[in-house]
Parts: structure tokens; sequence; C-alpha cells
């Protein structure tokens, strides 16, 4: 080849230098540009005598400073801060909402509370009284109001990610499409890479990649393949397959779920765990790990409130001397079976809000809420109870008053005349045994043989099963606060499941039940009197009632109670006559003068203090009315410092409180990790951008070198020519 060829050859090349760095420079601001940059070789040299004689270069391939190992650590970066980023934009609302001073709950907690003081204060004041009802509504319409925001919530999540999938829909065609051109381009071009196209699709996995976590697989052709969760394909070559997003769940007809079209038509639901990262798995983490929570949260507090006042206020007398009603409408557990099952079988499940009698000697439990009766030992257990022996052994005739909603060492009262020693303990179906975290539930049958599954949905726990009776024994070995049972004529079949709310919807659907201020039963239903003519210096409280033992509340008759010496001991009889004196059936109990004695006896509790003298007499008799009785408004008022939660853990402030800080605790979270996520999708970037980023100074530079490159050739050229132009002279 001739001097004046490679002179040819080295203004292509010098020409192909421009030419990218020009490029190169009016791109310096095209988002996820890659510099690029001539491969540049020299010809084959041609053989001589004397050696091998250069033929000049040529540009083998325009080829992008690209790193594969940088991108994917720039994906899975921004995968993160997008769904971080809108997780935390969802939790901020709820966090703002929960802890406003003048919108949460604390203010309309303390106001209902303080009218009830006021009531225990001036019992028979009937403004007291509706004042105490009125703050009763505006609690109900706070919780109504902070679970109503919470629902609008729900359905901007359901909106979201309508339009989130409605984008990504519009990215996987997209690259769908560039995989077409890339690979047309590249057949045409022979292998070579079309980086502005390369540029592109990479720009817009980028971009998918924000709204939903994608891994990449590229293809022989050039084409890439997207994949989403554990290899659910988006985009195969040039086929995109298309998400929908509306449908309403089988499951919970509150949430939409996200589908997958396959190209034949087919519709494949897609398992929330499957949605990871980026926009669409922040909302659906937020609604499963915050929304979902602080919603049953928020019903466990409005249950908490509603069942234990209405348990106390049911233990009093109103104005007129009636027994007292519901203060509140608490709705029972929801359970929505699965709209795909076809057996028909329905769940019910339950929480039991009651006090029981254990009756040894008719070897019955008593449910005292409707006198419900099961057997003792029964399995399962009676109502989900579990009663263990802690110590000693109970006789053969004795009584003990359960109350499981009471906190630990309150619940088991052992009636004062019982024989034995025994010392229980107990846990039931019952808002003591609500786990910490509020859940919903999934129950299913995972097999032909009826085998069961119950899944808590907040953290995956999972309780199997070989039948119902065998998990309402596991349940009362860990009780979880309900009691599950099924009703129907088929049996279930393999693949149904039921959705289980325990709280969800208690705080929406609470209502007040009372609308008459003399139905506030603010009295106990007996009293107790210290007979006159006594002559020692013994002395009987007011009392309280621990249950409705329908054996001694109403008090059919008065109850005389009378002290001997030799032994000590008080008789307590029933006076059916009216005599004043019992009517010779006396149950005895131990007594010890000078000191406290509490007495438990059909559900009543009372204590004789001080030296009664021999045949010293007390009273208790039935209250015709309570007008100047405030034992039981005193009793409603200690509720706002009961621990009636997390197995006596938690009053009604603080589980309040424990959802406030786990709101809030969890939005701090998601904040500090999305910074950090940021910070190291930051970094990503910018060593991207030092690698693959175009320096302008650099780009000068080589404009110059170039430049430079091209005039040197052009005086190769041109000195062949006039080497060529000698040539001639000397031939002429």
């Amino acid at each position: 080849m001739s001097v004046l060829n490679i002179g040819i050859t080295g203004l292509r090349v010098a020409q192909a230098g421009l030419m990218t760095t020009s490029h190169n420079i009016a791109n310096a601001s095209t988002v996820g540009y890659n510099r690029q940059t001539n491969i540049q070789a020299s010809a084959l040299p041609n053989y001589t005598g004397y050696g091998f004689v250069g033929q000049g270069a040529n540009v083998s391939s325009v080829q992008r400073v690209y790193s594969e190992y940088l991108t994917t650590q720039i994906l899975g970066a921004e995968a993160n801060v997008g769904e971080l980023d809108m997780y935390l934009r969802q939790a901020q609302q709820i966090d703002n909402l929960l802890a406003d001073p003048n919108a949460g709950l604390s203010p309309a907690l303390s106001e209902f509370f303080q009218a009830t003081q006021q009531v225990a204060a001036n019992p028979g004041s009937v403004p007291a009284r509706q004042s105490m009802l009125s703050s009763a509504q505006a609690l109900v319409a706070r919780f109504q109001s902070l679970d109503q925001r919470m629902t609008e919530i729900r359905q901007g999540v359901n909106t979201e990610l309508i339009n989130e999938v409605s984008v990504i829909n519009a990215y996987a065609n997209q690259i769908a499409e560039l995989n077409d051109r890339i690979v047309r381009a590249t057949s045409l071009a022979q292998g070579q890479p079309p980086n502005d196209l390369l540029d592109q699709r990479d720009q817009l996995i980028r971009q998918i990649n924000k709204e939903i976590r994608v891994s990449v697989v590229p293809e022989s052709t050039g084409s890439y393949n997207v994949f989403i969760g554990t290899g659910q394909p988006l985009v195969v070559g040039t086929t995109a397959f298309q998400f929908e997003a509306g449908g309403v769940s089988t499951e919970d007809p509150e949430r939409i779920t996200v589908s997958m079209l396959t190209p034949s038509g087919a519709k494949i639901d897609v398992a929330e765990s499957l949605i990871q990262g980026g926009q669409l798995g922040g909302l659906l983490s937020f609604r499963s790990q915050t929304l979902d929570v602080a919603q049953n949260a928020l019903g466990k507090v409005a249950m908490a409130i509603g069942m234990t006042f209405n348990t106390q206020h049911r233990l009093g007398i109103d104005l007129q001397g009636v027994a007292g009603l519901d203060m509140f409408t608490v709705p029972q557990p929801q359970v929505l079976a699965n709209a795909s099952n076809t057996s028909g079988a329905d769940i019910t499940a339950q929480i039991i809000d009651s006090d029981y009698k254990l009756d040894f000697g008719a070897n019955t439990i008593t449910r005292l809420s409707d006198g419900t009766v099961g057997a003792i030992g029964a399995t399962p257990p009676f109502d989900g109870l579990t009663i263990n022996l802690t110590s000693g052994a109970p006789g053969g005739t004795d009584v003990f008053i359960i109350k499981p909603g009471n906190p630990p060492a309150q619940r088991v009262f052992g009636q004062s005349d019982n024989t034995g020693n025994a010392v229980y303990d107990v846990v039931g179906t019952n808002l003591q045994s609500f786990p910490s975290i509020a859940s919903d539930y999934r129950l299913s049958v995972t097999d032909g043989t009826g085998r069961l599954s119950l899944v808590r949905l907040a953290d995956n726990m999972i309780w199997t099963a070989t039948d119902m009776a065998d998990l309402q024994t596991q349940l009362a070995q860990d009780p979880q606060g309900f009691l599950l049972d099924w009703a129907g004529a088929a049996s279930l079949t393999t693949g149904e499941s039921f959705l289980i709310m325990p709280t969800r919807n208690a705080a929406k659907n609470m209502s007040v039940a009372i609308a008459d201020p003399l139905k506030v039963a603010a009295a106990a239903p007996f009293r107790t009197e210290t007979i006159l003519s006594n002559k020692g210096t013994g002395k009987i409280d007011t009392g309280s009632v621990i249950a409705l033992d329908p054996a001694g509340i109403p008090l059919p008759n008065d109850l005389i109670l009378v002290y001997h010496g030799t032994p000590d001991r008080i008789e307590l009889d029933f006076d059916a006559d009216g005599d004043g004196n019992g009517d010779g059936a006396p149950v005895t109990v131990n007594f010890t003068p000078g000191q406290p004695n509490v007495i438990n006896y059909l559900g009543m509790q009372f204590t004789i203090s001080g030296v009664p003298a021999e045949n010293d007499k007390f009273k208790i008799t039935l209250s015709k009315n309570g007008v100047s009785d405030n034992r039981n408004a005193i009793a409603l008022g200690n509720l706002q410092s009961k621990a009636v939660l997390g197995n006596g853990s938690a009053t009604y402030q603080s589980g309040y409180g424990q959802l406030v800080s786990y709101v809030g605790n969890k939005t701090r979270e998601v904040e500090v990790t999305g910074l950090a996520q940021q910070t190291l999708a930051d970094q990503g970037e910018m060593m991207r951008l030092q690698l693959s980023g175009v320096n302008l100074d650099e780009e000068a530079a080589n404009l110059l070198k170039f430049q430079q490159a091209y005039q040197a050739s052009a005086k190769i050229m041109e000195i062949a020519g006039r080497m060529f132009d000698e040539l001639l002279a000397l031939g002429s």
C-alpha cells in the first residue's frame, strides 16, 4: 500500500475520532448516555524482504464505555430508593394523623374518662350522666374518623397501584420495541453494537426498575429478557407481558390485586411477595406492613374500650335499679370466605368477652355472659380457655370465678368457703391474648384430608393442624385472642381459604348503645350494712362485684353474716323469711380477728375488719336503685389505668401509644433507610459518570488530538502527492 493510502486511512481514523468526540459533546447532557470511544487498530502490514511494512490504521468498532457491574449496583439501590420513597410518603400520612394532638385519639379518650369521673363524683346527677354519654359519642366519632381516614388512604393506595401498573406496562412495551430495533440494527451492522439504542434501553431499564425491581438476562442476539420476583417474565425478546390492576381480590374486597396477562390473554394473579422493590413494591409493603397493622391496632383499642367498659358496666345498676346494659356496640371479628371457595362451608371467629364460673362440685365451667355450660377438661378447651393448676389441689365442691380479661395474677378468685388450696392461672380467647402487633389471619385447607394452615399475616407465623379441633387446641395453648369454629353441611376442600379480621372493622362499626342517661349503671347491685346493735368493732366495707354469678347477683334475699369464735369464723346464710336471721343452711368461712378478711362469695367481694363480738351480724341486701351509689362508676373510671391489653402490660392509652410509636418508628426507619439507599444510589451514579460520563475538558482535548491527527494525515497525503509528481517528472 502506498504512502497515500496510509494517509487516507489516517484521515478516516481521525475523522471518525472527530465524529465520535463531537457526538459525545453533543450528548453531554443526555440522560443515560454512555460515553463512546473508537476502537482503533493498525491495518495488516505487508511483508517485504526487510520486514513487515505497516499499511495504516482503521476503526474496528465504536463502543460504549459501560460497566455492567456498576449498572447492577445502581439498579439495586434505585429499586430500594423507589420502594422506600413511596413507602415513606404513604406512611407519613398515618404518622401525622395518629400523632396529631388534636385529631388523634388521646384527647377524646381523656375527655370520656373525665366525664366518667364526674358521674362517680355525683352519681345522682342526670346532666353528668348525659355529659358522659355525649363524651362516649365523641369518642366513637373519633374512632370512626380515624378509621375513615385510613380507609381513604387504602383507597388511595388502590389508585396508585393502577397508575403504577400503567407506567410499568408502558416501559415494558418500549423495552420490547427497543429489543426488536437493537436486534435488527445489530444484524444489519454485522454485529456492531447500536450504542445509542443500547443507552435508551438501559435508561428504560432504570426507569422501570424504579417502579418494580427487575433482573435482566441478555440474549446472544442482543435483546434483553426482563424478569421480576423469582423469575416471572416481564419482557421476553420482543414480547411484553402486561400487568393489570383494578380487579377485586377474591380474598379481601377492599384490596385490588395485580395480575399478569400472558400473550394468550390468560390472567394470572401475582402474589404480593413476588412484587418487590420500586414504587409498586413500596405501595404493597406499606399496605401490608403499616396500613393493615395500624387499622387493626386502632380496632383493637376500640374493641378493648368497648368490651371492657361493657363488662364493668354490666356489673352495676342504673338509677332505676335495673342491671347495667352494654354501653357500646362492639362488632365481632369478620371472616371472609374466598370468592373461589366451592364447598359452602363457613368459618366463624369470635372474641369471648365473658367471666366464667368453675364448679368442681358439678364438674362444669359456665360462661357467665349467657349461661352456656361446658365440661371441665374438655378437648378442645371450652371457649379456648386454658386453665392451669399452679399449685395445690381443689376440693371436691370448690368454686372459682375466672376473669380472663384481668391482668395476670388477678384472673382467678376462689370462693372463700372452698376446702382445697388450689391456685390457678388462665389464658383465653380475649383481648389480653391478642399479639402486640395486631394482624389479620388466613385459614386455608392444604390437602384432601382437611389439613389446615393458619397464617398470621403480620409476621407469617404459621399453625398447621389435622382438623379444626386440633387447631382449636393449639390456639388454646398459643392464644391469639379469638375462637375459631366452622359451620356448614359441606366439608372444606383443598385450596379453600378464609380471611380472618379480628379487629380491622371494630373502630368503623363501634357505636354507643345507650341513649338514656338514666341507664348509666353507676351503682353496685348490692349494699352492705353493719348492724347497729353489734358489740364488737367489726366493720364491713361497701364491697364490689367480681362477676355476675347467677347464684348471688341479683341477690334473691338478704344475706346475713354472723361472727362466731372458737374457732373464729363467719357464717353466711340467706334470710328467706325476712326475720333478720339465716334460714339454717349457713356457709362457713375462716376469719382472723383484727385483720382485713376478704370474702369472695357468689360473685361478690367484701372485706370485714376489726374484732367482732360473738353473734355480731352484718347484712348484704339488694340495691333497689342507684341514686347515691357511685361504686360502679368508680370502677368504670379506674378502667382508664387498668392493664387490659398485652397480657396485662398495656392500658387503653398505652395501647394507642404503642400504635403511634409503631407507625412513628416505622416511618422513621423507612426514612433513615431511604436516605442510606439514596446515598448508595448517588455514589453508584457518580462512579458511573466518572467512568461513562462525558468530560467536556477531556473531549475538548480529544478534538485537538484528532484535529492534529487529521492535519498530519493530510500532510502525509500532500507529501505522497509531491513524491508522485516527482516520479512523473523524472519519467518525462
